[in-house]
């Protein structure tokens, strides 16, 4: 079994890209899984005919792990592949990084990812949102191959490139398979991805063409490959890569200012900093600091990326204050460690002392995980009071 994540910004095309692969390969007999880690739940709706399929976190509120059976969330779609949901809470509440964690647990718990059952596994990933929760299909237990789908846009290049950070941090092993481009017409797009893909040592592996037939396709709830031979035949040659390859790429991320001379931006006035490191002056000595440090991550906490955790240890600097963190205790505790490390840290670096970040006033809603997923306002309330 082969078990591959790809990767993208939000609306670059991923999930239109994911779904004809595993219709391409589906219906040349492989026993395909793919899994939607999007709360938007729309993964899988060309594989299911334009339907949505009820999702693994809403089967979860209703009746608990205990009473979930994999037959409710795992269903049957085209050629005989198979599809999950993950889903999320409603925008603007709860954590739906918390609930790609509590999806990946469940199906752990049930075995639903087994050999036996499966050639491939594709997950699809929201890849513009920096939450450890996200990043799990990153980890080595959980994929073999990554695949990131991007354009020649600066805003789809920029997330790539903090995608490719994700990697380095999640293990220090050959993991990229390569960027899959879907174009959007730009005038130099192609060779602007090539230049890029050059300078950070990962290959592009299929470039698909701006087409109409993808509007039909989502029209007429079938993958391209019913009706536009042209497309599926890049599909074909792009599974067939997918299937067959053994040479795996390390990224070298590009720093800010090296994307910045990329993409024809203004680079920074000052030129103190460079594109692999930053200066500054302690004492009488220069000191210098990578501008972007790889360390491996591999047995760490997947919370260890969650931007709740920097949110918590900025506010936790207010001097007189306490900070309230709407979430489990485990959460809060997490925080407070990482809190008080970066106190640490800060007096190391500068020399100065702020005492009362040393321990600071740190409280907790309480909210159990399952709430946390979906929002927990009266927890909150009862805090607050």
């Amino acid at each position: 079994m082969k078990r591959i994540a790809i990767y993208g910004k939000g609306g670059i095309g991923k999930s239109t890209v994911a779904s004809n692969i595993t219709a391409t390969l589906s219906k040349i007999g492989f026993r395909v899984l793919q899994i939607g880690c999007d709360p938007k739940q729309d993964s899988t709706r060309l594989l299911m005919n334009g339907f949505s399929i009820p999702t693994v976190l809403d089967c979860l509120r209703e009746r608990g792990v205990g009473g979930l059976d994999l037959e409710e969330i795992i269903f049957k779609g085209y050629h005989g592949c198979s599809c999950i949901e993950t889903g999320g809470p409603e925008p603007g509440v709860g954590c739906a990084g918390r609930g790609i964690l509590s999806m990946f647990e469940i199906l752990q718990q049930k075995g639903a990812i087994r050999d036996d059952l499966y050639d491939m596994v594709i997950y699809d990933v929201l890849g513009d949102v920096v939450c450890g929760g996200f990043a799990v299909p990153l980890r080595r237990e959980h994929s073999d191959v990554i695949y990131i789908v991007t354009s020649g846009e600066f805003m789809s290049l920029y997330a790539t490139n903090n995608i490719l950070k994700g990697v380095r941090n999640y293990g220090d092993a050959p993991r990229v398979g390569g960027l899959i481009c879907n174009l959007r017409g730009i005038e130099g797009e192609m060779e602007l991805i090539d230049k890029y893909a050059g300078m950070v040592g990962v290959p592009t592996v299929a470039a698909i063409p701006r087409s109409a037939s993808f509007s039909i396709s989502e029209k007429d709830r079938d993958p391209v490959n019913e009706f536009d031979h042209e497309l599926g035949s890049i599909f074909s040659k792009l599974s067939d890569h997918i299937i067959n390859q053994d040479e795996l790429y390390f990224p070298e991320p590009l720093g800010t200012v090296e994307m910045e001379d990329l993409l024809g931006k203004s680079c920074l006035k000052n030129k103190v900093r460079t594109a692999r490191t930053w200066e500054t002056k302690t004492g009488s000595e220069t000191a210098k600091h990578p501008l972007y440090m790889s360390k491996s991550m591999k047995n760490r906490d997947p919370l260890s990326g969650c931007a709740f955790n920097g949110a918590v240890s900025a506010l936790s600097q207010i001097k007189d204050s306490i900070t309230l963190c709407h979430g489990p205790r485990s959460c809060s505790q997490i925080s407070h460690q990482r809190a008080m490390s970066s106190a640490k840290r800060t007096f190391s670096f500068t020399g100065h002392l702020l005492g009362h970040m040393i321990d600071p006033p740190i409280m907790s809603s309480d909210m159990s995980e399952a709430v946390m997923i979906y929002g927990g306002g009266k927890n909150l309330e009862k805090a607050i009071k």
